[in-house]
Formats: structure tokens, C-alpha cells, sequence
């Protein structure tokens, strides 16, 4: 093998260690949601999971259990390289970000300067602003083709569903190695579950919010937000998805009353 075909092969293997993973996810978009079969959760604590749906499908997880069901090695790869989560500290201390800052602490700050913008000069606007409100701009065009659209009160609810619903995911994963006891997975979960229900109303926001966020933190050149985009729709209206098996919960775990359409 010369020196031209050994430069070809990296090349060739580079590309494909670049798109495999995409290729996978747009595939899996085209299946129905995971679901636990051994799982029967009250509906306070589903409705923690279902905070973190999207994520959980984007990674092949179960969306209806603290178990993820995916396999250790592809959490212990995904934490450490994605999260810097390796252990029980680091574990605690990144959800405990997520949940108290995140992305939303300079995102929501972003949005503020569309305040005061009539919504069709959003883009122009956008793209002229720093990095988050950058990609926000260049991603408004390929979500009206998505038909995600945003109003004014969709910007002032900002970005909190991005980074709670990553919380949920980390959460569920660090509890799968055991970097996380299941009280203290259930805790994180719980104080998600409290934020969202003091600012979101529905499923429908929540998803806006989600989707919101991952465009301003890596635009959609990657063309995986068009694919995040076809999950949150589906979470609300394909017959098995996530969000149709339990209302937007409004009371506190202590006072919820509603029921789940699963296993009641």
C-alpha cells in the first residue's frame, strides 16, 4: 500500500467515524420510543423522566425508568467525553450545574436583546449577535421547515428545558454506573420537576424550550437539530410517543393526584 492510498484510507475512515453516528440517530428517529416493559412508576416521578425524553431518545434510552437500558460502556464513553462525569463528585457536581446554571444563565441573557424585535427581523437580528444568538439565527429557517416556530413569550420563557432536560439524562446514566444512589437520582430529578412546573404549562412549551437551547448551542450545520426537532414533535403527537401517556403535570409531587395512562 503507497503513501497515496494510506492518505486516502484516513481520509475515508475519517469521514466515517464523522457521519456513522449521525446516520445512526437519524435512524433510530425512525423507530418507536423504548420502552421498559418492568416499569410502572407513579406519575410524579414519570413526569420527571419525561423531562428528559428527547435526550433519552437521542441516545437510545429507555423513557419510562430511572434505568437508561442503554449499555455501560456507551454511558461511561458518552459521561467522560461529553460531561466530564467519571465518578460520584463529578457526577453530582454536573447535574448539580445543570440544574442551578447551565446554559441558560448567558443563552436567556441572549435572548433578551430580541425583546424588543419585531418577530420577522428575529433572524437578521440574531445572526448579527454573539455566538448563541448566531446559531439561533442561522437555525430559524430550517425549524419553520420543521414547523417549530417561536413566539415572543416562547423567547421570555427561554432556555431552562435545555439544560433540565439534560439534567434528567446525566441523572439517569450517573445512576446506572452507581455514581449516583437511586434517592439521590430521584431527588435530582424532583427539583427538575419543580423548575419546569413554575415556568412551563405544557408539553409543547417545554419542547420549545428544549429545542430553543440545543439551537443556540450548536446551530443546525450538524443537521442533528432537524432530527431533534422530528423527536419533540413526535413525543406529542406519534401514538407511542412519551408525552401523550401523561399531562402536563401542574400540582407538586406531594399534592399530584393525576393519573398515568401506564399501568393504571
Amino acid at each position: 500500500m503507497n503513501g497515496n492510498h494510506i492518505i486516502l484510507l484516513v481520509v475515508v475512515l475519517g469521514v466515517a467515524l464523522y457521519w456513522l453516528p449521525k446516520i445512526l440517530f437519524f435512524v433510530r428517529t425512525l423507530k418507536s420510543f423504548l420502552t421498559n416493559p418492568k416499569a410502572n412508576l407513579p406519575p410524579q416521578q414519570l413526569f420527571g423522566l419525561l423531562l428528559g425524553a428527547v435526550n433519552a431518545e437521542q441516545i437510545t434510552a429507555y423513557w419510562n425508568s430511572l434505568e437508561t437500558g442503554v449499555p455501560s460502556l456507551r454511558l461511561r464513553t458518552g459521561l467522560s467525553e461529553w460531561w466530564g462525569v467519571y465518578n460520584r463528585q463529578t457526577a453530582a457536581d454536573q447535574v448539580e450545574k445543570l440544574l442551578s446554571s447551565g446554559h441558560r444563565v448567558t443563552f436567556d441573557a441572549a435572548l433578551r436583546q430580541l425583546a424588543n424585535v419585531s418577530p420577522d427581523q428575529w433572524e437578521q437580528v440574531a445572526k448579527s449577535g454573539g455566538e448563541a444568538l448566531s446559531n439561533l439565527g442561522a437555525s430559524l429557517a430550517s425549524l419553520k421547515e420543521d414547523k417549530t416556530t417561536f413566539t415572543a413569550e416562547d423567547l421570555a420563557r427561554g432556555t431552562l428545558a435545555w439544560d433540565l432536560g439534560r439534567a434528567v439524562v446525566v441523572t439517569r446514566m450517573s445512576y446506572d454506573l452507581k455514581f449516583l444512589d437511586e434517592s439521590q437520582a430521584w431527588a435530582f430529578i424532583a427539583r427538575a420537576s419543580e423548575l419546569a412546573r413554575a415556568q412551563f404549562s405544557s408539553w409543547e412549551q417545554w419542547g420549545k424550550s428544549y429545542l430553543l437551547g440545543r439551537a443556540m448551542w450548536n446551530g443546525s450545520e450538524d443537521g442533528m437539530l432537524s432530527g431533534l426537532a422530528s423527536i419533540t414533535a413526535e413525543c406529542q403527537v406519534a401514538p407511542d410517543g412519551p408525552w401523550t401517556k401523561l399531562a402536563w403535570q401542574t400540582e407538586s409531587a406531594q399534592d399530584s393526584g393525576h393519573a398515568s395512562k401506564l399501568g393504571t
